[in-house]
């Protein structure tokens, strides 16, 4: 799976890493934290034929106080 490159910060801050969630399928390796440059990430989906697999992300913010956005639209594929 792979997140896009247009997520800002905030004036003062800078993006320090993005949080990744995925239901109905784990992380390959490393997860659920990401660093700045890291856009993408394996995931093994779960045997799970006719459910969904939803994967969405937050970028994370640091200046100050550590802040995360709202997560991103879900991403949704059935599973089969």
């Amino acid at each position: 799976v792979a997140w896009g490159t247009g997520f800002t910060c905030p004036s003062g801050s800078t993006l320090s890493g993005y949080v990744v969630s995925v239901q109905n399928g784990t992380f390959v390796s490393g997860g659920p934290t990401f660093q700045p440059t890291q856009r993408n990430t394996q995931i093994k989906v779960a045997d799970a034929a006719g459910q969904q697999l939803i994967v969405t992300y937050q970028g994370m913010c640091s200046g100050g106080d550590q802040r995360t956005s709202d997560a991103s639209p879900p991403l949704s594929v059935t599973i089969t």
